[in-house]
C-alpha cells in the first residue's frame, strides 16, 4: 500500500521528498502529506469495490458546490499533474488498481471529545440543516452518481455495509427480537415516505468526527458515503457508537433544535428518529460482521451486538428517545 501511494504521490506536482505518513487504516487509507516548505496535503486511497470513478467525481463535484454556495468548507480535492483530479494507480502485489484523491488540509478544532456536547451537537443540526436546504436546490451534473442509503441498501439484502444478523454473539432469540425491530423500521419508512423534504442527497457520515470549527465557521470532512437517504439519516450517523449514551435524548433534541434554526421539522419527522437511529445501528452492526479483520470491529465485537438487543428491546417497547419535541 505504501508503495502505491508513492507511486501516487509521483503524479502530483509535489516534491519527490515530500514525506508519507499513513494515519488511519479503516475502509480507505489516508496518508499525511507533507512536502518541504509546503503545507500538509491528504491523500486517500481507496478501498476496492465500493465506488467508482464516476461516483468518486461525484463526490468531489458535491463538496466543491457546498464549499462554494454556503459559509461551509469542505475538503478540496487537488487535480494531478495531468488535471484529473481521481487518479488511478496500479502497485505490484495489489489485487486491483486504486482510486487516489489528494485533498488540501481543512483547518479547524475537533469537538468530538469535548465534555459539553450539547452545544456542538446543536450546531451539527444546523450544518445538517444547510446541507439537506442546499440539495433541494442544487442542480448536480448529469453525470452525477452516488449511490443509496434505502432500506434495501441498510438492512436488506442488498446491504452496502453486511447483514447485521452475521454480527457476533447474537442468540436466535436475540436475531428474531432484532428481525422484529428491523419489521418495525420497514414498515415505518413505508408510511413514512421519501417526499423531497425527506429524502434526499445527505453526508451519510455526520459525526462530531468528521466535523471541525474554527470561530464562528464550520469545516465539514469525508463526504466518501455521501449518497441518497432520508435527511434523518444524517442524525442516524451522528449517535454512531454513541446510542447507549445516557445523555443521548438531549443530544437529540440539540440536534433538533439545531436543525430548526435552518429547516423544518414536524411531528412525522420527530417520531421517525428512533428508527432512524436504529437503522444506522444496525447497519454498523453488518460493518462489524463483514470486517472481521478489521481492528475496530474486534474491539466492538459481542458488547456491541448484546448493547444493539437491548437497544432494540427498548425501540420496540417505545421507550428510547419517545420524549423529543
Amino acid at each position: 500500500m505504501r508503495a502505491l501511494a508513492e507511486a501516487a504521490l509521483a503524479r502530483y506536482d509535489l516534491p519527490a521528498s515530500s514525506k508519507l505518513t499513513m494515519i488511519n487504516h479503516t475502509e480507505n487509507v489516508t496518508y499525511a502529506v507533507d512536502p518541504p516548505s509546503l503545507a500538509r496535503r491528504y491523500m486517500r486511497v481507496h478501498r476496492t469495490g465500493y465506488h467508482t470513478v464516476r461516483a468518486v467525481e461525484s463526490e468531489i463535484a458535491w463538496a466543491r458546490a457546498v464549499r462554494e454556495d454556503l459559509s461551509i468548507v469542505t475538503p478540496e480535492a487537488i487535480p494531478g499533474a495531468d488535471g484529473k483530479l481521481v487518479q488511478i494507480v496500479d502497485n505490484p502485489g495489489m489485487d486491483e488498481a486504486r482510486r487516489v484523491v489528494l485533498f488540501r488540509k481543512v483547518e479547524g478544532r475537533r469537538v468530538s471529545e469535548e465534555r459539553d456536547m450539547v452545544t456542538p451537537f446543536r450546531r451539527l443540526g444546523a450544518t445538517a440543516a444547510q446541507l439537506h436546504a442546499h440539495t433541494l436546490t442544487w442542480q448536480p451534473p448529469a453525470w452525477f452518481e452516488r449511490f443509496s442509503w434505502d432500506f434495501e441498501h441498510t438492512l436488506g439484502e442488498a446491504s452496502h455495509w453486511g447483514p447485521y444478523a452475521e454480527a457476533p454473539g447474537l442468540s436466535t432469540a436475540d436475531l428474531e427480537l432484532l428481525a422484529q425491530a428491523v419489521e418495525r423500521i420497514r414498515t415505518r419508512l413505508e408510511t413514512y415516505g421519501k417526499a423531497p423534504e425527506r429524502f434526499g442527497l445527505v453526508h451519510a457520515d455526520l459525526r462530531l468526527d468528521n466535523f471541525l470549527v474554527k470561530g464562528t465557521g464550520t469545516h465539514v470532512l469525508d463526504f466518501d458515503d455521501c449518497g441518497f437517504a432520508w435527511h434523518l439519516h444524517d442524525f442516524g450517523a451522528a449517535v454512531t457508537m454513541l446510542e447507549d449514551r445516557p445523555d443521548v435524548p438531549a443530544l437529540a433534541q440539540a440536534w433538533l433544535d439545531g436543525y430548526r434554526t435552518v429547516g423544518t421539522l414536524d411531528r412525522g419527522d420527530l417520531d421517525m428518529v428512533a428508527s432512524f437511529v436504529m437503522m444506522r445501528r444496525l447497519t454498523s452492526a453488518g460493518w462489524i460482521a463483514s470486517h472481521t479483520d478489521s481492528p475496530l470491529a474486534q474491539a466492538l465485537g459481542v458488547p456491541y451486538s448484546q448493547t444493539t438487543v437491548r437497544l432494540a428491546h427498548d425501540y420496540l417497547a417505545d421507550r428510547y428517545l419517545a420524549d423529543l419535541k
